[in-house]
């Protein structure tokens, strides 16, 4: 699964549903970084991602680190490091910051009236009275 892939997706669904996204690990980078095209794909095309995951999205990437980030934990932690609890990976990351942004940007009510203005026009009523609420509430 690659970009043109999720492109063929997102020709056809405008809405994505996954389930059960685990934290990175050294054992699963592979698929991280089919996540993070994933993401970007989604993102790109406004659709909708709905999922669940293991943590939050800063909390998905969280043990994954560029060689210099690990090298500077390496210096102030000593051997107190698990090497193998960390996945080293200066392209994952390099895209982990922008990877969280998107998906907390996708979650939300801005980022919904996105979508349904292109995909879903139907909602965009529900839309505008939950951002007057959240709007009154403020």
């Amino acid at each position: 699964m690659g970009a043109s892939d999720y492109l063929a997706l997102v020709s056809k669904y405008h809405t994505v549903c996954l389930e059960g996204v685990p934290v990175v690990t050294p054992d699963n980078k592979s698929a991280a970084y089919r996540f993070v095209t994933l993401v970007d794909v989604l993102y790109e095309s406004r659709a909708r991602l709905l999922c669940s995951a293991a943590e939050l999205p800063g909390g998905v990437f969280g043990r994954v680190m560029t060689h210099e980030d690990f090298t500077e934990l390496r210096r102030l932690e000593g051997d107190r490091v698990d090497d193998g609890s960390y996945v080293v990976d200066d392209n994952l990351g390099f895209v982990k910051d922008r990877t969280v942004s998107r998906l907390t940007e996708m979650g939300s009510l801005e980022y919904l009236r996105g979508h349904a203005e292109i995909h879903a026009p139907q909602l965009m009523l529900a839309i505008r009275e939950a951002m007057d609420r959240r709007r009154a509430s403020a």
